[in-house]
């Protein structure tokens, strides 16, 4: 097993060696081929047992069973739906709570809705008139998840380091940040990827370029932003990975939690171009690979959108007639998402004009501010994302919605090429503002005897606690 940092043409070099994950760029592209040559069986071989990402034991020894495509589509759900590895993940949690319905039990979805990628797939390599849709699935529902995960593993990893675990000391790997935040890469740029002029290659960054060409999102050098943005946040990573004493501060936790959200929110540009994209083009099965993708994940904004949108595209099949009422309403979540209207970009010359975005003074709940206090009102996105990450059950405590508490992710008060700060909950539960400012602050402290941090003692404890109702009063 080669442990040499791995080099990526679109210019990355990782802290360690990811070759063998990164090859399962191959088998889509292998699999894209087969397709082409209307040889759905050898594809669907390839998807089933795998082809060229090899994988290793504890001891660096090359195993027979190579990585499939399908293995990783099935771990979403694990063997039976309640030990899927994924169920911690906030960007799976919100996939499942944004593909139930109404009246259904979150502790039930991943039992229920789990195998969504492995069934679109298998289906598509099923159906002989679909093209290379499966192929291409294979990037956007599964690869999409997994690279996601692994950067929600590696702040897991993190914590555990914090804790006082050794890495250095670890025989089997399982716990190394640095390997997760390089998965990341692997899976996001994937082997065979090229850089300037042409960007060839089969994997997210890929697709991210193909998005960006269609909407005039590039650099001078025909580089798509986004992947740009990401290329840049995986190397802040790096450096906070590469300290002395990583991991073992609060601030390197914090940094890469933020870090981590930032890349989703980059990751989610791409999936809002291409599903415009192929509603413009009236492409339905590629409309609902995109939507499957996407339209769950607004289940951490606003309800009644991402209820309106999976009506549209994932409860019926997309009716063109629809586009522009479909757009409008995707075009109201790129905030909540964390992305601008900018970012997105025109489509078409003009075929989809770039949204406008909000005024300082746009009205909320039917007032209008005198002052931008837009930002600071989203902090209402970070309590439901805690509402909805508590739905499910927890073996760490609720980390993830911890995270949410102590660091936040929706309410960015200041961001500049060198500065990203968001005022989280617990920010507000421990300001001393509270003090200054309100004058019932110094009866609640002699009733909590005289406990300045009382809001915040009582919803840390509130993660640890049994009970769902306890959980989500606080």
């Amino acid at each position: 097993m080669n442990n040499t940092p791995t080099v990526f043409d679109v210019g990355i070099t990782t802290l360690t060696n990811v070759d063998a994950l990164s090859q399962i760029a191959y088998d889509i592209s292998d699999m894209a081929d087969l397709i082409d040559s209307n040889d759905f069986l050898n594809a669907k071989r390839i998807y089933d047992d795998g082809e060229n990402s090899a994988q290793y034991d504890y001891f660096g020894n090359e195993l027979e069973q190579r990585r499939t495509l399908k293995d990783m589509s099935r771990a979403f759900y694990g063997t039976d739906g309640s030990d899927s590895a994924f169920s911690e993940d906030p960007t799976f949690l919100f996939q499942m709570l944004g593909m139930m319905n109404i009246g259904e039990d979150a502790t039930d979805a991943i039992a229920k809705y789990a195998t969504y990628a492995d069934d679109f797939i298998t289906r598509e390599l099923n159906d002989v008139t679909s093209g290379n849709l499966a192929a291409q699935a294979s990037v956007i529902l599964t690869v999409q998840m997994w690279a996601t995960h692994e950067l929600w593993k590696g702040i897991s990893d993190c914590f555990a380091i914090q804790n006082g675990f050794n890495p250095d000391a670890d025989q089997t790997g399982e716990i190394n940040p640095r390997k997760s935040f390089d998965n990341f890469v692997a899976l996001y740029v994937g082997a065979g990827q090229t850089a300037a002029p042409d960007f060839y290659g089969d994997m997210l960054y890929a697709n991210a370029h193909a998005a960006a060409g269609h909407f005039d999102t590039v650099d001078g050098n025909g580089e798509a932003l986004v992947n740009k943005d990401i290329r840049q946040l995986y190397q802040s990573a790096q450096q906070v990975l590469s300290e002395d004493d990583y991991c073992k501060r609060d601030h390197s936790i914090e940094s890469l939690w933020s870090i981590a959200n930032r890349i989703v929110a980059k990751m989610y540009v791409p999936l809002v171009q291409m599903l415009i994209h192929e509603m413009y083009l009236e492409s339905k099965p590629r409309v609902r690979m995109y939507a499957v993708s996407l339209i769950p994940q607004l289940s951490q904004c606003r309800p009644s959108i991402q209820r309106k949108l999976k009506t549209y595209l994932l409860d019926r099949e997309y009716d063109p007639k629809d586009f522009t009422r479909i757009v409008s309403l995707l075009q109201q979540s790129y905030d909540c998402l964390g992305f601008s209207c900018e970012e997105v970009g025109t489509y078409n010359n003009d075929a989809v004009a770039e949204c406008a975005g909000y005024e300082s003074n746009h009205p909320m709940a039917g007032f209008t501010p005198k002052a931008d206090v837009r930002t600071i009102s989203k902090i209402d996105l970070d309590i439901l994302a805690i509402q909805g990450l508590l739905k499910f059950p927890s073996s760490t405590n609720n980390q993830m919605a911890q995270l949410y508490y102590q660091y936040g992710r929706a309410a960015v008060i200041d961001q500049d090429q060198h500065t990203f700060d968001v005022l989280s909950l617990q920010k507000m539960a421990k300001s001393t503002y509270r003090e200054e400012y309100s004058p019932y602050f110094q009866e609640y402290k002699d009733y909590h005897n005289g406990d300045s941090f009382y809001a915040n003692d009582a919803i840390v404890s509130a993660f640890y606690a049994d009970g769902m109702q306890w959980r989500n009063e606080y």
